[in-house]
């Protein structure tokens, strides 16, 4: 089981993180579990931070900053990811990507001046295998293999990309 922890910045998830909740709940590969943390409540992450796989949302600082929550620094959790990272669609159906997009601080040479996300697009590797829309839909095209990769642009101008390796059946 993949954990996937969503800090919010307040007591209650905004309609955007909200938004990204449902969208995580949603997903359909099995194995994922998204728990949703207050950034705001010291005692939900302070000493006590729980080892995960993935985070989004407005990560706290300190969550950084700790070396002991259960993986070692260099592989910390990702904080942008496409899920599923792998997935099969049939040629002419669709199945929806979900980036999971963290709002702070990040390991990948980004500062806190970063944080605010620009954009995110979307490419497929190999367009007649695969297309994929602004919003991460995938549609089938031809039975074979592609990757979709998304790009994390942020204000600074600075970018983070995940893939997803998507199968294409007949």
């Amino acid at each position: 089981m993949k954990k996937i922890l969503f800090f919010v910045a307040g007591k209650v998830p905004t309609a955007d993180e909200a938004a990204q909740i449902a969208a995580l709940n949603a997903l359909t590969s099995p194995g994922y579990s998204v728990g949703v943390r207050n950034a705001a409540e010291n005692a939900l992450y302070g000493s006590g931070i729980e080892p995960c796989d993935l985070v989004a949302g407005s990560i706290p600082t300190a969550y950084n900053a700790k070396l002991d929550y259960g993986v070692a620094h260099a592989d910390r959790p990702a904080k942008f990811a496409l899920l599923p990272a792998t997935a099969s669609v049939a040629a002419a159906a669709t199945k929806q990507l979900q980036a999971l997009k963290a709002n702070g601080n990040d390991i990948s040479a980004l500062t806190l001046a970063d944080v605010t996300a620009v954009s995110t697009t979307y490419a497929s590797s190999d367009a007649t295998k695969a297309t994929v829309s602004a919003g991460g839909l995938v549609t089938g095209v031809a039975a074979g293999e592609t990757t979709i990769t998304a790009t994390h642009t942020y204000a600074s101008g600075k970018t983070i990309t995940a893939t997803s390796v998507i199968t294409v059946t007949a």
